[in-house]
């Protein structure tokens, strides 16, 4: 034993015994805390019985008090005592606690009773307590000595000298008098001792305690100890203690039987009794001692187990610097025999546990030294090696102290891995063996090539893929037997060559690209091609290519695999086209035509467009079937079908479900109307005869349409819907469509009708061209005219374009009537050139007329026709909100026209969808301003900032711009000032007939009053922020005047970004300067008013108006820190 071990057992010893000391002392205080805590707890107890019994008996007492005044108020009524005596009775039955209750008279004889034997009995109450004097006036209640008996007329007074035994009735005699007057009542009533002492019992059990009540001069009325009897004095001889001056006490004392009791009293305070509650202390200490003695055992049971647990640990320090000098022992061998090994070393001890690892170990197998030391190695066990294994293992051992071989093993994650292993037995100089030294080489790697260069070598000449190995110049090094057998050529046809020779001619050259960049970005490619065999033969396959890259990062091959899916997409195509086409038309069936209706629904949701719904039905076609046969027939169908096919646009279906009936999608249809003139087309391509075998046949087609969204239903639906206005059309005459919708049915023949008059009135010349002149505010010159039509409608009056136009819009009357106009306004040209007027005047043309295939060549007649007529004199106004569905096309029409002199300007710019598209795109001379945006601008600073846009945009392209919605000096003025002098509106001249226009141009030109407008030479560039900053002080001021009124008109108010201010600086005003911060510090001056202007709203909405006007200035006052700030920010723009 060493120093250091015997001052670690001085150690343990020394600790033990404090431990020890320190417990027993602890136990000591407990039991004593306890016990002390047990007799506190039990005089409680006994205090809280005695409290609670005087209570209980206290009651009971006062019902006789109650009982008293009763027959006192009976009494003084009247002398019945018959009813008296009932009363008694009826008392009796609710009261177990009474026996009897009697009325004496003044001598005490009882006069009545409630039982009558009682009666004529004369009780003795000199003795009762406490005593009354003769000049006592105040009603007491007085208690008896027990007697013996049941009641009265059986029983006896007791004595001191003769108390009752406890085997014999006895009850306790109570008087109450009250006086009235001169006269007495006095009760006497006898109480059950019995009732009390079962109450008393149920409470508290006589092993318990036992409860004695006694009167003041220590008579002992009832007790629930047996051996203690009833009319004697108190045996524990408490008068001596004079208890009847206290109210209530607690002691402990020795009882007639020498145990020791707790005992409490309480005296009642109103009647001559005490309640003594005494506890038998052996009893109520039984739960502490067997408390005491279950601590004292648990803890000399606890300090036992640790005594023990001490030894062992004091044994297991012991045991571990043993151990921790034979590891430092180890540790000196390993630190000269592992650290620079590579290969796994495990040394175990003879029992072949392991006491120490390598670094390399711990690397491969993923356990750290302290997880492995004390295991044995079998925990390093894959389960790969069975029984035998080992068996032969140990054999080899332990005969030759050598095995050596390849073992598979488990690292700590789980993962396998293949060692090989040399394991050799250590011995000392006499030949004992002393250790296992096992040496492990990591061989997974190895393993898992080999498996994969023979597994690779399979799949590349078992596969039933062509695969192909190319090089980093991609020329083909290697293939497979799977390759020529799909593409017919051998190893040494290819080897060396491009892949190119597999090339078909299908794929574009962009489709390599995109290969080729697959490869590049990721690494692989995958997809279908078409190829040729060496055959000639062109099939399809499934191809993947993956880069095969050095460790570098350079290419090193690719390798592509393939397999021949001729077949497949052979049958994917039959199988689609019997599944999804009509076998005799070729033409989509019931279910594709299903897909294709959820598909256009679809579509037509996402672009808000309308979709139509065809049902149609050949008439008359049952005869033909009839009367030449199927085969007839069915050539008549497909006839119908070619017909409809080349009729149809892009974007539309055409579907056969069967005999005659036939279902047409018109999808993408701008505008309801639209589909009127589509199945016009269809009916009458069907309408035409069809020759078939030298018989002219003819048929026509029912047809009926549903058109969504007007129509919400889903596809079924919507097919369920046509197919019911197909009838309706057919039960209407045949050769004609119904729509589903009757409203919109209405509509539709009203639009016919419609368009039935507009061609009478074309015809008849009803037709007038308006021309509203344009002027260059700064000059005065009248720079041009615009052609505006009119209808001069023979009932109706002057009807303006928006009556008519709309009407003809995608008809063929718009092409005529577009070309109306310009045939009239080349006329007109002639006409005012002759009177010495030469401006251009312009005509608006429509998209739709526009993109008509011969516009060009038609509107070079036109100006044939017209040789006095300079082309250049023609201006076409393309309005900008019309779609133009082909921008190209469009441009070049526009270019052709223009290369004749015909000059071109887009109108309304700025309120369509694409302006900047059409604007840069389309060749156009000159822009005009929407009066939508002209008319507000002085009021609206967006407004504003749009037409200021507008021309700094032409200004920038080298546009001209004119402006329309001139209607005041005002607007004048402003454009002058933003840059845009040319100009048309109601404040130069509203549009009038040709023939007053020379007048009045001779009236502008004396007149010129543009010419005197006072023009502001400041910068125009923060016309638009001043114009917000006066709108809002008008909002504010007009607020306060509805504010100060006494209107009882509720205020309504706009938020911080409904007003026009507000409205300004989110847009354009954030747009232009939201960058600077003096503008972003308007923003909560700007809702801190707006915030205020609401309370003051909903004060002066509840009835507090006048709160309301006096907060007014704090108003003021937000406005001029608004103000100044707006005017910070324009000093900043200077």
């Amino acid at each position: 034993m060493n120093q250091h071990t015997r001052q670690l057992r001085k150690i343990f010893a020394f600790a033990l015994l404090l431990f020890i000391s320190g417990m027993l002392t602890i136990t000591a205080y407990s039991l004593w805390r306890l016990r002390a805590e047990t007799v506190t707890s039990m005089l409680e107890m006994s205090a809280m019985h005695s409290r609670s019994f005087e209570s209980f008996i206290t009651q009971n007492m006062r019902l006789v008090e109650l009982t008293t005044f009763n027959v006192a108020n009976m009494d003084s009524r009247n002398k019945n005592y018959f009813n008296i005596e009932r009363f008694f009775v009826a008392n009796l039955r609710n009261n177990p606690a009474q026996r009897s209750i009697s009325l004496l008279d003044e001598q005490g004889r009882i006069i009545v009773s409630s039982n009558r034997a009682n009666e004529g009995i004369i009780v003795n109450t000199d003795e009762y307590l406490p005593v009354q004097t003769q000049t006592q006036t105040k009603s007491i209640l007085r208690i008896g000595r027990p007697w013996a008996g049941r009641d009265f007329i059986s029983g006896r007074p007791t004595t001191h000298q003769t108390p009752i035994n406890a085997v014999q009735s006895n009850f306790i005699p109570v008087i109450h008098t009250l006086s009235f007057g001169q006269r007495k009542v006095t009760l006497l009533t006898a109480f059950n001792p019995d009732y009390f002492i079962n109450h008393i019992s149920q409470i508290l059990k006589t092993e318990e305690g036992v409860v004695d009540i006694v009167r003041y001069d220590g008579t002992l009325l009832l007790s629930t100890d047996l051996t203690e009897l009833a009319g004697s004095l108190d045996p524990y001889n408490e008068p001596d203690l004079n208890l009847n001056s206290l109210e209530t006490g607690q002691f402990l004392q020795k009882n007639h039987n020498g145990r020791s009791v707790f005992t409490s009293f309480r005296t009642s305070q109103l009647y001559p009794f005490i309640v003594f509650t005494r506890i038998d202390r052996q009893h109520a200490m039984q739960n502490w001692k067997t408390e005491a003695k279950i601590l004292i055992g648990v803890i000399i049971a606890t300090l036992i187990a640790l005594t023990l647990l001490v030894n062992a640990f004091y044994r297991r320090q012991v045991q571990l610097e043993a151990e921790r000098i034979e590891s430092e022992k180890l540790q000196r061998i390993n630190a000269t025999v592992f650290g620079s090994s590579a290969d796994s070393i495990i040394i175990t001890d003879i029992y072949a546990n392991i006491i120490s690892v390598n670094p390399a170990f711990c690397e491969i197998t993923g356990y750290t030294a302290e997880e492995a030391i004390g295991q044995n190695p079998r925990f390093l066990a894959s389960g790969k090696q069975d029984e035998n294994f080992y068996k032969a293992m140990w054999a080899s051992l332990r005969s030759q102290g050598f095995w050596c071989g390849e073992i598979i093993n488990r690292c700590k994650n789980g993962h396998l891995y293949d060692a090989h292993t040399t394991i050799s037995a250590f011995r000392d100089t006499e030949g004992h063996l002393q250790h296992f030294i096992g040496v492990s080489t990591d061989i997974t790697e190895r393993k898992k090539s080999d498996v994969r260069l023979r597994q690779a070598a399979s799949v590349f000449l078992n596969s039933q893929e062509g695969i192909m190995v190319t090089d980093a110049h991609n020329l083909i090094v290697d293939i497979n037997p799977a390759f020529s057998h799909i593409t017919g050529y051998d190893y040494q046809d290819v080897i060396g060559k491009n892949p190119g020779i597999l090339s078909s001619g299908k794929q574009s050259a962009e489709f390599y690209t995109e290969m080729k960049a697959s490869l590049e970005a990721h690494g692989s490619w995958q997809g279908e091609i078409w190829n040729r065999k060496k055959s000639g033969e062109i099939f399809a396959e499934r191809l993947s290519i993956d880069v095969v890259s050095k460790a570098d990062g350079e290419i090193d091959q690719h390798v592509a695999v393939f397999s021949d899916i001729s077949r497949i997409k052979a049958h994917e195509t039959e199988l689609d086209r019997i599944a999804h086409y009509d076998a005799l038309t070729g033409i989509p069936n019931r279910r594709l035509l299903g897909d294709r209706l959820n598909h256009t629904i679809a579509r037509a949701k996402r672009s808000g467009k309308s979709l139509a719904v065809c049902y149609l039905d050949l008439d008359s076609f049952k005869p033909v079937n009839d009367q030449y046969g199927h085969a007839t027939g069915d050539l008549l169908l497909i006839e119908v079908t070619q017909r409809l096919l080349k009729i149809l646009r892009e974007e539309d279906t055409i579907a056969r479900l069967g005999g005659d009936e036939f279902v047409i999608l018109f999808s993408e249809l701008g505008k309801p109307e639209e589909i009127d003139r589509l199945l016009d087309r269809v009916l009458t391509a069907i309408s035409m005869p069809v020759l078939i075998e030298n018989h002219s046949l003819h048929v026509s087609a029912s047809i009926g349409v549903t058109l969504f969204p007007a129509d919400t239903a889903d596809a079924d639906t919507l097919l369920r819907h046509a197919d019911q206005a197909m009838y309706q059309a057919k039960e209407a005459g045949k050769n004609r469509y119904h729509l589903f919708d009757p409203g919109l049915d209405r509509e539709v023949q009203a639009r016919r009708t419609k368009l039935k008059h507009i061609n009478v009135a074309l015809n008849k010349d009803e037709f007038v061209l308006y021309y509203q002149p344009k002027v260059d505010l700064l000059t005065g010159e009248v720079i041009g005219a615009e052609a505006l039509i009119r209808w001069q409608h023979p009932e109706q009056g002057l009807l303006p374009p928006a009556a008519f136009l709309g009407l003809i819009d995608g008809h063929d009357l718009e092409i005529e009537i577009g070309e109306w106009v310009i045939e009239s306004v080349l006329k007109q040209i002639a006409v005012w050139n002759t009177l010495g007027l030469t401006f251009p005047v312009s005509a608006n043309l429509s998209a739709n007329h526009l993109l008509q295939v011969d516009f060009a060549d038609r509107l070079q007649l036109m100006l044939e026709r017209h040789p006095a007529v300079k082309h250049e004199d023609l201006e076409l106004e393309i309005l900008e909100t019309s779609t133009l569905n082909d921008i190209d096309q469009a441009a070049g029409i526009l270019t052709q026209c223009r290369n004749m002199g015909v000059r071109f300007s887009l109108d309304d710019f700025g309120t369509g969808y694409s302006s900047l598209t059409y604007f840069q795109r389309l060749p156009v001379d000159t822009l005009k301003i929407d009066q939508s945006f002209v008319r507000d601008m002085l009021e609206d600073p967006n407004d504003l900032d749009i037409v200021e846009s507008i021309v700094r945009l032409t200004q920038t392209f080298n546009k001209s711009v004119i402006a329309e919605g001139v209607e005041t000096l005002e607007h004048g003025a402003m454009l002058i000032k933003l840059g845009c002098s040319h100009a048309q509106g109601y404040g130069i001249a509203r549009p009038m007939p040709a023939g007053k226009l020379p007048a009045w141009v001779e009236q502008w030109r004396h007149d010129e009053p543009w010419l005197t407008i006072n023009i502001p030479t400041e910068d125009s560039k923060n016309i638009s922020l001043i114009i917000a900053m006066q709108n809002h002080i008008k909002w504010l001021d007009n607020f306060v005047t509805l504010l100060e009124s006494s209107s009882d008109t509720p205020l309504s108010n706009k938020t911080s970004h409904q007003c026009q201010f507000g409205r300004w600086y989110h847009s354009s005003g954030f747009a232009r300067y939201g960058t600077l911060q003096e503008f972003k510090d308007i923003a909560p001056l700007h809702d801190a008013v707006h915030a205020l202007s609401d309370e003051l709203m909903v004060l002066a909405n509840d009835g507090h108006r006048a709160i309301a006007c006096r907060r007014l200035p704090e108003l003021y006052a937000l406005k001029d820190l608004l103000l100044t700030q707006i005017q910070s920010l324009i000093k900043a723009l200077e």
